[in-house]
């Protein structure tokens, strides 16, 4: 119980109220990765993809979108093929396909540590 506590504690925004048992997995993932190595980890898979800005954001945004390439590119403001091809850009840096969900789970899960501030 206390370690399900810690992990809602390192979810939760300032103020706010978690309810462990209705934490996504996604989240409590992330809430769970906590050491200096989980932190040198996860720093150093988002440096790996966060090298171009243009293809970070745009991969922020395609996730933000729930992998829409069209909806992306609208709030861009950008073409669809030029969403693709940043997105093939990171396909080549990681090693697999945006498609695979366990490359997406790895990157929504380092996201979800920035964002906590548990990655840098």
């Amino acid at each position: 119980m206390l370690r399900s506590a810690d992990v809602a504690l390192g979810a939760a925004d300032p103020g706010a109220f978690v309810y462990v048992d209705a934490m996504r997995p996604v989240a409590w993932a992330a809430a769970r990765m906590s050491s200096r190595f989980d932190q040198l980890i996860i720093q150093r898979y988002l440096d790996q993809i966060s090298r171009n800005p243009d293809s970070w954001t745009t991969l922020t945004t395609f996730i933000d979108c729930g992998a829409n390439i069209a909806e992306a590119a609208r709030r861009l403001q950008i073409h669809e093929n030029t969403v693709r091809y940043r997105l093939a850009q990171i396909e080549n840096i990681l090693g697999s396909r945006l498609g695979d969900p366990r490359a997406m789970a790895d990157i929504v899960i380092a996201l979800e540590c920035r964002r906590l501030g548990a990655g840098g």
